[in-house]
């Protein structure tokens, strides 16, 4: 029987396209939920309707074609082994990048922020909104000083984010990524269009610089 090299690359290789493709989808989810800015080795990742573009150098520059069923390096086919080795390779790098700036953003010893205190107060948010609460980080930001976590498929929201450093109200930092939760919950939106601002300017006006706020504030400032 004589295979043509499509058909030999299926048949000798330890990984199919189908993780391959999904290798590619957990990259792209990855980069855009932590915000994942261009380094030497990572150019960008771009998802269109039926394949991934990868630009990243790794022994090498590439630029990866992922397709369901076909990978293309410079547009030349190549083994389904190579590609989700050195896609591996990236998402390894990528993510011990990121992992060396969460450094701890509070300097606890100081008392200025009360880091346990707020997230109870984002869980009495939760509990007053009848919305199951998800873990608060404090980290490094990309872009701002606060970010929204969520699964790029299915709109589940998995975390927030803050980097003291960079927030200048934090109180208005959590309404607005509140309500950024609250958007995936009811409506699958992460954006800021006019569902967006009316959920935030509803939290805004009723918790802003009211009772429950304003005790819990005195003691996250102290």
């Amino acid at each position: 029987m004589v295979l043509n090299y499509k058909k030999f690359l299926e048949k000798n290789t330890y990984h199919s396209m189908n993780d391959l493709y999904n290798l590619a989808r957990q990259i792209k989810d990855f980069t855009y939920n932590n915000d994942v800015q261009p380094t030497d080795y990572f150019k960008s990742i771009v998802e269109t309707k039926d394949e991934f573009v990868v630009n990243f150098s790794f022994n090498g520059d590439k630029i990866y074609k992922i397709k369901k069923d076909e990978v293309k390096n410079h547009d030349i086919e190549i083994s389904v082994d190579e590609a989700f080795y050195n896609l591996d390779m990236l998402f390894n790098q990528i993510q011990s990048y990121l992992h060396s700036f969460n450094i701890q953003q509070i300097d606890e010893s100081n008392g200025s922020f009360n880091k346990e205190i707020f997230i109870e107060f984002y869980h009495q948010l939760c509990k007053d909104e009848k919305v199951n609460p998800i873990p608060i980080k404090f980290k490094l930001v990309g872009r701002a000083g606060g970010c929204l976590v969520y699964d790029n498929g299915t709109k589940i929201p998995l975390h927030i984010e803050f980097d003291i450093n960079k927030v200048q109200d934090i109180e208005y930092a959590l309404y607005h990524e509140f309500a950024h939760q609250i958007c995936l919950i009811k409506y699958k939106d992460p954006g800021h269009g006019s569902k967006f601002k009316k959920e935030f300017n509803r939290i805004n006006d009723k918790y802003m610089y009211g009772d429950l706020a304003t005790n819990y504030m005195k003691k996250i400032l102290k």
